[in-house]
């Protein structure tokens, strides 16, 4: 549930242990404790007839509840269909996450995605009607033997996740009839995001004490290696001209660094937190970063 929505730029939760910055940064925090359902922050107050039944109260306007039914995640708004594309998974119909999308003009929502698998990081092509996302589906059905290759790879550690599980990468129209994969590799192949030109696809690579962002060229179908590092990566965004990386780098420590895509050894920003930071949003043409944040005690 959303708990608070402040700017935090110069909050005592982060520290400054290492920080470097050509150019001035700015940081909005989101304080959250979990994402169960999805709401939309508006500075404008909504008619009674169109409001949805719940609503939280932000210094920066109204938060309204968009979602209800399961558990929500993950949501990503396309500006030019006035969409959300996110996770849901709901005990009562589906045992696993399924990509749904919701139009914000008649508030209808629709499944996207019907298979055996857990789907997540859906993320909308800057403007063709296709989305990407990584899915379990087709490692469940190739029945390949995930627990031995995460020993393996060096993959099981207390830290791994369920959702870093044997996942790959599609691009699939909004009317699911064209689906393709982009990825078949060992290991987690997610967090898609296309390029703001949507001529290429950005994901994450984890294999052995590796993780790696790589580019898929939709034209070529040429995978390149964006950057490569030991310390475990959490996540991360682009835009057109940076890309922002959120690391694991010790105990209740993310590390979160902004490099330029031009020269990818340029460091536009960087910076070690002491809370444990979940999501990370580049925007789109302004020197600014949203960031997610748990609060203290909460995983």
């Amino acid at each position: 549930m959303v708990q608070q929505l402040r700017n935090q730029k110069n909050s005592p939760r982060h520290s400054s242990s290492k920080s470097s910055s050509k150019n001035s940064l700015g940081i909005i925090i989101l304080l959250v404790s979990a994402s169960f359902f999805i709401v939309q922050c508006s500075s404008k107050k909504t008619s009674s007839e169109n409001s949805h039944p719940q609503s939280f109260k932000s210094s920066d306007g109204i938060m309204i509840q968009l979602t209800f039914k399961g558990e929500n995640i993950l949501p990503h708004y396309s500006p030019i269909f006035n969409k959300l594309v996110y996770s849901k998974k709901y005990s009562k119909q589906f045992e696993n996450f399924q990509i749904f999308e919701l139009d914000l003009a008649s508030n209808k929502e629709r499944r996207i995605t019907f298979n055996l698998g857990d789907n997540f990081n859906a993320h909308f092509h800057p403007y063709k009607s296709w989305i990407a996302y990584s899915s379990s589906t087709d490692e469940k059905l190739e029945k390949l033997p995930i627990h031995d290759l995460l020993k393996e790879y060096g993959l099981e550690t207390p830290g791994t996740s369920v959702k870093e599980i044997g996942h790959e990468i599609y691009v699939s129209s909004l009317d699911s009839t064209d689906i393709k994969r982009l990825t078949k590799e060992v290991g987690l192949d997610g967090i898609p995001v296309f390029s703001t030109d949507g001529t290429k696809v950005y994901y994450l690579k984890k294999n052995a004490n590796v993780s790696q962002i790589l580019t898929f060229d939709l034209t070529s179908g040429r995978k390149s290696v964006v950057i490569s590092q030991k310390d475990p990566i959490e996540n991360f965004h682009v835009n057109a001209d940076a890309i922002a990386i959120l690391s694991h780098i010790a105990d209740q420590k993310s590390e979160l660094k902004i490099l330029s895509l031009k020269k990818i050894s340029e460091v536009k920003y960087q910076n070690t937190f002491s809370n444990n930071l979940k999501d990370l949003y580049l925007h789109k043409t302004k020197n600014s970063i949203l960031i997610s944040m748990a609060p203290a005690g909460t995983t």
